[in-house]
């Protein structure tokens, strides 16, 4: 039941009345309606990228580029694996604003809240993959995000991908921060990188 007078509105949740102000009820449905502002990614549609563009040649020596085309062969053996989750046309996305910290559980908490889930690195393989075959260069210039991304690593925790314009760090958009992060440390400069299947 709902009773609406001039300054206030009184509602009966689950068999108790609350009365509220006009602005404690808009305040309440601001929260509940709360829409993340993100910074949009790339479509990935990983069933049409071309995988033999990442077959590399012996170079004698073992080259960060080498390194990702290594990672984005085996995220393409991983999707095989899994077609269901892997398979389909997603997005990446970040939000568009820093909050003070994050905590890995944060992270998560987040990216399930606002997309499907938090990346993980098969997922940002991919869509450095569907970047490269873009024609976009994620190895030689540097990366214009405003703060690092947080993805889930190979040993379920959160690592760092690419570099931050906001903390003067001009790593390539492929730079992979390895350090493992565990529930408890807090990241200062970093968002979470949130998949949104399409």
């Amino acid at each position: 039941m709902i009773k609406v007078d001039v300054n206030e509105i009184t509602v009966t949740v689950k068999g108790r009345e609350v009365t509220l102000s006009e602005k404690e009820l808009v305040s309440i449905l601001e929260q509940h309606f709360k829409i993340l502002n993100v910074v949009k990614g790339v479509e990935v549609n990983p069933i049409t990228i071309d995988e033999s563009i990442f077959e590399m040649g012996e170079k004698g020596y073992y080259s960060h580029e080498e390194y990702i085309m290594q990672l984005i062969q085996k995220a393409f053996i991983e999707m095989k694996k899994d077609l269901r989750r892997y398979a389909r046309p997603f997005e990446i996305v970040t939000p568009a604003e820093l909050e003070p910290v994050y905590t890995e559980e944060k992270m998560v908490a987040l990216a399930e809240q606002y997309g499907d889930h938090l990346a993980d690195w098969v997922e940002q393989a991919l869509e450095f993959a569907q970047k490269i075959a873009n024609g976009e260069d994620i190895f030689n210039k540097s990366d214009d995000s405003k703060w690092f991304r947080a993805i889930s690593w190979q040993d379920g925790h959160v690592c760092l991908v690419g570099g931050s314009e906001e903390f003067n760090n001009h790593d390539c958009a492929s730079a992979i921060h390895e350090f493992h992060v565990n529930s408890f440390y807090q990241l200062h400069n970093a968002v979470p990188a949130i998949v949104r299947y399409k």
